[in-house]
C-alpha cells in the first residue's frame, strides 16, 4: 500500500499544463526553459516564480538521480485571487523504502548538495508523496500564489543564544516605514560549532525579505558541507529573486578555529583577542557570485566577533573595550545597531562571544 505524507485536493487546473519526459540531466533544463516560456509563471512575483522553478528543478533531478525516468507536469489554477501552481513529478524507479528518512534534513543517498525532498516540501505550501513498493514514486507540490509569503518574523531575529559554547545575540530593524526588513541575522549550530549567518536581501521590503527567507531555508536545510558549498547552494536555490549579500563565520570552540567567506555587503571582525577583519567578495548570491574566498583563523577564550550588514556604518570599528566589558552581547548589538545603524537601511548585526 503507498504511503502518503500531507495529501491535499487541490482544484483542477485552468490552464494548459507543461509535461515533460526526464530520462538524462539535459532533460531538466529543457524542462525548465519550457516553463519559463510558458504562460503558466505569468503575473507571478519574482520569488514566487523562483519558487516554483526550484522545486520544479529538485524534483525533476530527482528522477535523473534516483530512478533513471519518469515525468514532470506543472499546471495553474487561478480563483478568488490566489493562484495555485502544482508540481507533480513521477517517476519508474522502485519507489521509497523510508519515506520518512527520506524527508528527514541532510538525508542523501547519492551525495548530493541539492534541497532534495525536505527542502520541496519546506519550499510548497502543499505536499504529498507516495511510493508504492516497486511502483515508482510520486510527488506533488503545491505553491500557492498571491498569498502572503511565510517568512521569519523581527522577534526570531532579535534575541540572545547560547550555540556550542557561544554566548550570542542578533539585532535587527528595518528601515522606517518599511513592510518588511531583508537583514536577517541567524545562529544555528553545525556539528561542534557555531555557524553565524548574516543575510542582506538587496534593496529593502517584502522582496528583500523574500529573498533573505529563501537564503535561511537553504541554512535549515543543512545539506551542504562547508561554508564555499552552502553559498553555492544558496545562489543556486535564490536564482530569479532579487538577491541578497551573505557573511557566513563558522566558529568551532573545541578545536579553537574560526572560518569565514562572504560574498557582498557584510562585514566580520573581531573586536575583542587578536586584530582581525574579514573580506568579502563582491558579487550578490542568487545573481552574480564569482569565486569563494575561505579565511581561516585561531579563536581563543574571551575572543568577541561582529558581524553587521551595510546598513551599520563603518564607525562600528570604533568600539571600545568599555563597552565590550559593559554589554552582553545581546547588549553590544542592540547598541551598535542604534548608535551605527544608517536609517535609510535596513541593519542586522551578530555578536558572538566566547563564554566562559
Amino acid at each position: 500500500m503507498a504511503r502518503q505524507i500531507w495529501n491535499h485536493t487541490v482544484p483542477e487546473p485552468q490552464s494548459q499544463p507543461v509535461v515533460f519526459r526526464v530520462r538524462e540531466a539535459i532533460d531538466t533544463i529543457v524542462g525548465m526553459q519550457r516553463v519559463r516560456d510558458s504562460g503558466l509563471l505569468a503575473g507571478l512575483t519574482d520569488h514566487e516564480r523562483s519558487t516554483v522553478l526550484t522545486v520544479t528543478s529538485e524534483l525533476a533531478s530527482n528522477i535523473h538521480k534516483h530512478a533513471g525516468r519518469g515525468s514532470v507536469q506543472i499546471d495553474r489554477t487561478d480563483a478568488g485571487g490566489e493562484t495555485l501552481v502544482r508540481v507533480q513529478a513521477t517517476d519508474e524507479g522502485p519507489g521509497i523504502p523510508d519515506i520518512q528518512l527520506a524527508l528527514q534534513d541532510s538525508f542523501s543517498t547519492v551525495g548530493t548538495l541539492g534541497l532534495g525532498l525536505p527542502g520541496v516540501r519546506r519550499m510548497s505550501h502543499d505536499f504529498s508523496i507516495s511510493a508504492p513498493p516497486g511502483r515508482g514514486t510520486h510527488v506533488m507540490a503545491v505553491i500557492r500564489c498571491g498569498v502572503p509569503a511565510r517568512l521569519p518574523s523581527a522577534s526570531h531575529a532579535d534575541e540572545r543564544s547560547s550555540v556550542q559554547g557561544w554566548d550570542i545575540g542578533t539585532c535587527v530593524r528595518s528601515i522606517g516605514g518599511s513592510q518588511g526588513c531583508g537583514d536577517l541575522p541567524l545562529a544555528r549550530p553545525h556539528g561542534e560549532a557555531a555557524l553565524l549567518v548574516l543575510i542582506d536581501g538587496t534593496g529593502h521590503g517584502p522582496l528583500a525579505q523574500r529573498a533573505a527567507a529563501m537564503a535561511a531555508v537553504v541554512v535549515d536545510h543543512g545539506s551542504w558541507s562547508g561554508l564555499e558549498q552552502l553559498l553555492h547552494v544558496m545562489h543556486r536555490t535564490m536564482t530569479g529573486t532579487v538577491g541578497a549579500a551573505v557573511g557566513l563565520l563558522l566558529l568551532d570552540r573545541p578545536n579553537g578555529r574560526f572560518q569565514y567567506a562572504a560574498v557582498g555587503n557584510t562585514t566580520a571582525s573581531r573586536v575583542a583577542g587578536d586584530p582581525w577583519r574579514g573580506i568579502s567578495r563582491e558579487g550578490m548570491i542568487g545573481s552574480r557570485m564569482g569565486t569563494v574566498t575561505l579565511h581561516e583563523g585561531k579563536a581563543w577564550p574571551g575572543d568577541v566577533f561582529v558581524m553587521c550588514t551595510d546598513g551599520i556604518a563603518s564607525s562600528v570599528r570604533s568600539i571600545t573595550s568599555g563597552q565590550i566589558a559593559r554589554h552582553d552581547p545581546m547588549g553590544l548589538a542592540r547598541e551598535i545597531v542604534a548608535c551605527h545603524g544608517r536609517t535609510h537601511d535596513d541593519a542586522a548585526c551578530i555578536v558572538a562571544r566566547w563564554s566562559a
